[in-house]
């Protein structure tokens, strides 16, 4: 399954891709046409008992399947996901390890596929407590974010429906917009997870894994000890002051943990709930989601078999 319009799925690509994978199974390809359509063809696939999914596209178009190929809940049947990067940042593919080349990735997928060598994800459930231009329920494989991460994507997404290509690059200016136009005296989310509750924060990140983020080959790193076999890490800052901003990039970029003054951390966590007292924009890998009062992320083990040479 491939989104044609990731940064370097073309379809030239998607056949070559197509190709290397046909030496390990019979394969077929299917194009994404609008949004959403990629997590129907996932719904479709379980329904039909595939034995595995193959995604060739970006961190928005895996989260899409792995929404349709979760849509009734993990169990047995569920398709293996296969992943090759052909977007942006392709955070998850990266993580798992795979070369950014979708040549050589989609060798290593094949050589899984002959294998029958695989691994389980734990991800997150998450539940919109409050925005009725969000859906309710959706799986998080990597992270969600409240507040300027999201506003930042938000942006982005913006701009590619103006057709401007997704980059690093693009990302981090549309960061430092955000950034410039939001209103950082505000701190309107609550915190509480078994750890407690912590209130006035200006901004929420949950994740699943480490790392975060890419800004081009750097590694962003708030939650470092996040790992798909254990709960959500929580990273969020205290304010959105200029310095304090700044040093928690720097922080990120060389991997050391946020300073207990500036940043609120907990690490495997069962479950976290953020609500907030006005609007506040929300992502979920890297999908812009719209604006929402709440949010409730709870952890499922195992959820998901990925494909692993």
């Amino acid at each position: 399954m491939a989104n044609p319009v990731s940064t370097s799925a073309d379809v030239r690509a998607v056949r070559a891709v197509a190709e290397l994978l046909g030496g390990a199974a019979r394969v077929q390809t299917a194009l994404t046409t609008h949004r959403g359509h990629a997590r129907e063809l996932a719904a479709d696939a379980r329904e039909r008992s595939i034995d595995a999914v193959v995604v060739f596209g970006g961190d928005g178009t895996v989260s899409e399947i792995v929404d349709g190929l979760l849509e009734h809940g993990p169990a047995l049947d569920v398709p293996a996901l296969g992943v090759v990067p052909g977007g942006a940042a392709n955070v998850l593919a990266r993580t798992l390890g795979q070369p950014r080349s979708a040549r050589r990735s989609a060798h290593l997928v094949a050589r899984a596929l002959n294998h029958d060598s695989s691994r389980r994800l734990g991800l997150a459930r998450l539940e919109v407590l409050g925005g009725p231009d969000v859906a309710g329920h959706r799986w998080v494989v990597l992270n969600a974010g409240l507040g300027l991460d999201a506003e930042a994507i938000a942006r982005v997404e913006a701009a590619r429906r103006r057709g401007r290509r997704a980059s690093g690059l693009r990302y981090a200016v549309s960061a430092v917009r955000a950034w410039s136009a939001l209103d950082r005296t505000a701190a309107p989310m609550t915190l509480t997870s078994p750890r407690g509750r912590v209130v006035d924060l200006p901004m929420v990140i949950a994740t699943n894994t480490d790392p975060w983020s890419y800004l081009g080959p750097h590694r962003l790193r708030p939650t470092p000890l996040a790992s798909f076999d254990l709960g959500i890490d929580v990273s969020a800052p205290l304010a959105l002051t200029a310095s304090r901003t700044l040093t928690s990039v720097g922080r990120m970029l060389t991997h050391r943990p946020g300073s207990a003054e500036h940043t609120f951390t907990a690490h495997d966590l069962p479950w976290v709930e953020v609500t907030s007292d006005r609007d506040v924009a929300l992502q979920a890998d890297g999908d812009y989601l719209g604006q929402v009062r709440g949010v409730r992320l709870t952890a499922v083990p195992r959820a998901l078999r990925v494909l692993s040479a």
